[in-house]
């Protein structure tokens, strides 16, 4: 007999086959060719046989069309025969991914924050509240979202809970997030975010949440816009006040605004004294205290610079103008000029004393105008608004000649005298209408001429006149000495004038126009002035022979060849000759700013046999301009030693030094060198004790350097510094830096008690803490922690003490994501 249970077995085990026989042939894949393809059928069998507790992939990978070798990414069953395009179809996904959605033949991850706990799931269940998980393709939720912890430590299944007020969590692992941390003191978080300590308690405010100081509260709120707000006028409060309900100190102030009277301000627009701009300033004024408002915080037009004082019954007393005592435009800046310039009217100049004098005690746009700002023999009127920045307007107005222009007409001349209009102007030119002028400076050789200025600016009743008058020397007057340059004939003739015929008058710089320079001789005759070459000219060059050269007698200098040679020399420029010696010898001297030679060198003397006049001897220094070495040493004697730092050749340097002897020069060991290289250490490089440089170390390290290099280096100084140079022909230039002592490093410059942090980045922590006073706190978000563009991300807290970090609070870590 056939138990009932028994068929019931067979009857499963048939109805098995037929589910396998249907699950294999649904499997075939579609033609390549078409777009849509269909998944073989996905089943768990949940049936007495099987745990219900227990997931179960079907079809088994074992079966008799399916196996688990090929499979796409997260497939646990696929296929046995590939499609054509050589994939094989999935029909069971593994644990923590789902069929994809685009009808691929692989299988879809489960997204951060969602999980699949079975085999063959076709969709992701999303983590309950508070919790996510680390990675993709998860079959648990087994992390703390960020701003929650777990609920029970000993029972995970238990889930998180949101972090409380002024308490943190970036979440994680069940292990690594079983509380949530504090805010540190008026750090807060703000609104439902529990991942930063972004806000500020009630009293503080600012990036650094700090407390209010006293007359100031704050509500707390967002720490990058709460800001700490005055209390009403008339009342203070304590320091870290919640709310203007703590503002519950009544102070005494004045609280109203000063009137235009009280300072005695004039009338017009831009002299009244904002109330508002006053109060914001002064409002908060204790009695008994002075308040001053500057220029730009006060008046409507940015002048004015008040201060007064509160009295003990709240009045403003005891005003002041500060500054420029009321007055806000003055005698600088003058006026602009018209569009002729300074010069209003026939060439008249404004006088800026006169203009001073009369205009620089004027308000804003008050005017000033005035008749005595015209320049000397000009009259007028001229004027000019002062402006509200404290500069003058345009100026208006104009100033006629009050003067006679030119020179009288038809002056009598006679005997080949001469008129000179020039002069005249010169001297009679600022005469004023209806004053007469006379001079005999106008007229040459002799006479005396006479006019009156006219009310009209003509010249009238002349009178007087020119003419040779027989007695009078012969060389008074500049014939003959036309071509000599920047010549002052006015000056010439009066210092030169009475030169008998026959004599030299001959002067140096005081008979040169304005600025020039030179020496001037020349010999009267009867026709006039015969100029003495070499001795012919004023300019802007070294035009008269240095007065004291180097001579050795019988040798002899030649002022007049020098000259020739040498007086064209520019100022600033040097000039070299052996033409002014005589008979042997060399002269240099460079042609200073004011005209004279100065660093003369070289010398005249005669021929002698103690002396080194050759090169003997030179000819093997490298690099030396021989030229140079014989000019500046050939005066040495016997026995003496010549030193030069300018014989090298150009782009060489060195200091060459030789004993003149018998048989020739006899370069001394150590100066013998020109090279294209510094090998002497600088001398004044910058030192502060007990820092020092070191010479040799130098030369070790830049003897080298090429002229037209620089050098730098830190091993030449002790203990600490550096030091850079250029190398040139003269030597080392351009040098900078110093040798010093550094002072002690910051107390905090280290990373002692930090190294505990998680992902905190040593390098930007001491870069941006390292100078934290000791008993400070150093709190930092984001920008300590390791990687770039918040590769890591947190907030990192600490308090620097003698020994290093502590109180450390806070931690670097991956953001949250999905």
């Amino acid at each position: 007999m056939v138990r009932a249970g028994g068929v019931w077995s067979g009857l499963a085990m048939l109805l098995l086959v037929l589910l396998l026989f249907c699950s294999s042939s649904s499997s075939v894949h579609a033609a390549p060719d078409k777009q849509q393809r269909t998944a073989p059928r996905r089943l768990q069998v949940r049936s007495p046989l099987f745990s219900p507790d227990i997931p179960t992939c079907y079809p088994a990978a074992d079966s008799l069309n399916f196996t688990s070798t090929g499979c796409g990414t997260g497939c646990n069953s696929c296929t046995k025969q590939a499609n054509p395009d050589g994939q094989r179809t999935c029909a069971c996904c593994k644990r923590g991914f789902r069929f994809s959605t685009n009808d691929t033949v692989n299988c879809t991850p489960c997204p951060i924050g969602s999980f699949s706990r079975t085999e063959g799931s076709s969709v992701c269940t999303v983590c309950r509240t508070g919790q996510t998980n680390g990675a993709q393709g998860s079959s648990v939720c087994d992390w703390c979202a960020p701003g929650y912890k777990m609920v029970n430590v000993s029972n995970p299944a238990a889930g998180c809970n949101a972090c409380g007020e002024a308490t943190v969590s970036l979440g994680g692992p069940f292990n690594a997030t079983r509380s949530c941390q504090s805010c540190d003191r008026s750090r807060y978080t703000w609104r439902q975010e529990r991942t930063y300590c972004n806000g500020c308690a009630p009293g503080t405010a600012g990036l650094t949440c700090a407390a209010c100081s006293p007359g100031l509260w704050s509500a707390g709120g967002n720490a990058t816009t709460s800001i700490c707000r005055p209390c009403p006028v008339g009342t203070s409060s304590a320091a870290g006040a919640p709310s203007s309900a703590a503002c519950n100190i009544t102070v005494a102030v004045c609280s109203t605004a000063p009137t235009r009277a009280l300072f005695s301000l004039p009338d017009g627009p831009g002299y009244t004294v904002d109330a508002t701009n006053w109060l914001t300033k002064c409002g908060k004024t204790l009695r008994g205290s002075r308040c001053r408002a500057q220029a730009n915080e006060l008046c409507p037009d940015g002048i004015c610079s008040l201060s007064t004082t509160c009295d003990a019954t709240g009045k403003w007393i005891e005003p002041g103008i500060d500054g420029t005592t009321g007055a806000v435009c003055g005698s600088s800046p003058m006026p602009p000029k018209t569009a002729a310039g300074w010069f209003i009217f026939d060439g008249a100049p404004l006088d800026p004393t006169a203009w001073a004098a009369a205009c620089s005690n004027k308000y804003q746009r008050q005017t000033c105008s005035t008749t005595a700002a015209c320049g000397q023999g000009f009259k007028g009127n001229l004027s000019a608004v002062c402006q509200a920045d404290g500069s003058w307007g345009q100026l208006s107005g104009e100033c006629r000649s009050n003067t006679c222009a030119g020179a009288p007409p038809n002056v009598p001349v006679s005997g080949g005298a001469t008129f000179i209009t020039a002069a005249w102007t010169q001297i009679c030119g600022v005469t004023p209408r209806g004053s007469n002028c006379t001079t005999s400076d106008a007229c040459t050789p002799d006479g005396s001429v006479t006019a009156t200025c006219s009310a009209a600016g003509t010249w009238i009743n002349t009178s007087g006149g020119c003419s040779l008058n027989p007695t009078a020397p012969p060389c008074a007057n500049t014939k003959g000495l036309e071509a000599v340059p920047w010549l002052d004939s006015a000056k010439w003739i009066a210092q030169c004038g009475n030169t008998a015929v026959g004599q030299t008058c001959s002067k140096t710089n005081t008979i040169c126009a304005g600025g020039f320079v030179g020496t001037v001789s020349a010999v009267c005759f009867a026709a006039g002035w015969q100029v003495i070459q070499g001795q012919d000219r004023c300019g802007d060059t070294c035009s008269i022979a240095p007065p004291d050269p180097p001579v050795n007698p019988p040798g002899q200098f030649n002022s007049f060849a020098w000259n020739s040679i040498c007086g064209n020399t520019p100022r600033g420029s040097r000039c070299s000759t052996t033409d002014a010696c005589s008979p042997e010898g060399s002269v240099s001297a460079t042609c200073g700013a004011d005209g004279s030679w100065t660093n003369l060198a070289g010398g005249c003397f005669q021929s002698a046999t103690d002396r080194c006049f050759t090169n003997d001897g030179m000819t093997l220094v490298p690099n030396l301009d021989l030229d140079t070495w014989r000019f500046e040493c050939s005066a040495t004697r016997f026995g003496q030693t010549c030193v030069l730092t300018t014989a090298c050749k150009s782009g060489f340097l060195g200091t060459i030094s030789a004993l003149c002897t018998t048989t020739g020069w006899r370069v001394n060991a150590g100066q013998d060198t020109c090279t294209d290289t510094c090998t002497i250490a600088p001398t004044n490089v910058p030192v502060t004790a007990p820092g020092s440089c070191n010479s040799a170390a130098w030369n070790s390290i830049c003897g080298n350097t090429k002229v037209g290099s620089n050098c730098t280096t830190t091993d030449a100084c002790t203990p600490d510094g550096f030091v850079s140079a250029t190398c040139s022909t003269a030597g080392w230039v351009n040098i900078a830096g110093s040798c010093f002592k550094a002072a002690p490093p910051p107390p905090c410059a280290t990373i002692n008690g930090m190294k505990n942090v998680p992902w905190l980045d040593s390098d930007k922590w001491i870069a941006q803490c390292g100078n934290t006073a000791l008993g400070q706190i150093c709190s930092k978000t984001n920008t300590v922690c390791v990687g770039l563009d918040n590769f890591t991300v947190g907030t990192v807290s600490a308090r620097c003490t003698s020994t290093g970090w502590t109180e450390v609070t806070g931690q670097c870590d991956f953001p949250a994501t999905g």
